[in-house]
């Protein structure tokens, strides 16, 4: 069974489009799919499955909008992608300061262009975060407690 991440954009669990954690779980799980968890607050789902990645977010993305009737995206990732993403730890040669942020962007495409690469500037298909790193500790380790 492959285990994925789905990445929602356009759902909440407070706020706008707001949805909440269980009935948001809850719909994960009449997908069919296994070990379902939500991660924190953020909308984010962690579940297994035996489909094959192709079409499978178009479904999340369908079943989302027929059961709470918002028209959202999902990107998906492997857990083995996020685990290979962080243990790349590509700010490794950024110094961090109080001024710095550092964001985590997964796009559910390969861009068309080029994107020209500089210091503050870095396409990296999806990137680390401070975010990516607390999700590889807390919820993609072997050894991760239950879902929140």
């Amino acid at each position: 069974m492959a285990e994925y991440v789905a990445f929602l954009r356009g759902i909440n669990v407070r706020g706008n489009n707001k949805t909440g954690i269980e009935e948001l779980r809850q719909m994960f799980v009449s997908l069919g799919f296994a070990s379902v968890k939500t991660v924190l607050a953020s909308g984010n789902v962690i579940f297994e499955t035996q489909e094959t990645k192709t079409g499978l977010a178009q479904a999340i993305e369908q079943k989302i909008s027929k059961s709470f009737g918002i028209d959202g995206s999902v990107i998906l990732r492997t857990v083995d992608d996020i685990e290979a993403l962080v243990g790349a730890d590509p700010f490794k040669n950024i110094k961090v300061t109080p001024q710095t942020k550092l964001y985590v962007t997964f796009l559910a495409d390969r861009p068309k262009s080029k994107t020209p690469r500089n210091r503050r500037t870095r396409t990296l298909g999806f990137c680390a975060s401070q975010t990516a790193r607390f999700l590889a500790s807390s919820h993609f380790r072997r050894t991760a407690g239950q879902s929140t």
